[in-house]
């Protein structure tokens, strides 16, 4: 894993049931030689961890992959309300697709500068969403390349 706790870092959160494109992305991040830390059993457990909690307090970027799972899964909700109550840590949200009628968490309705988005749907490919990802201003500080 392409983890360093010393420099800044991404959290990177998504649903399990979304583990197979979560993971392509999670590859293409550190492909693009970004500092990432990702939890691949985050849905397994029968509470919120604390090692969680402070692998998300170190961050630098909270990036999730949202869609309805990802609201439906305690545990995701969990982790970006406590990315949200956190003013230090900027938030991407990756939306595979645009739902007018996503129930998002308050906290990212509204539009501040710790908050960005992008769609998935609005790229041919992964590959070409990658390239927008190296391109995100809010990653640049956990990109060990720059």
């Amino acid at each position: 894993m392409n983890f360093d706790k010393s420099k800044p870092y991404i959290f990177f959160s998504y649903a399990h049931k979304e583990s197979e494109i979560g993971m392509q992305i999670i590859k293409g991040l550190q492909k693009l030689k970004f500092n990432l830390w990702y939890d691949e059993g985050i849905e397994v457990g029968t509470e919120y961890s604390d090692y969680i909690a402070e692998h998300i307090d170190g961050c630098k970027v909270f990036v999730c992959l949202m869609d309805e799972n990802y609201i439906a899964s305690r545990y995701c909700r969990d982790e970006i309300n406590f990315a949200i109550d956190n003013p230090g840590i900027d938030i991407l949200v990756i939306y595979k697709k645009e739902l007018k009628d996503l129930n998002i968490p308050a906290g990212l309705k509204m539009r501040t500068s710790r908050y960005q988005a992008v769609f998935l749907n609005r790229f041919a490919n992964l590959e070409k969403f990658m390239d927008s990802m190296l391109k995100a201003d809010i990653l640049s500080p956990c990109n060990s390349s720059l």
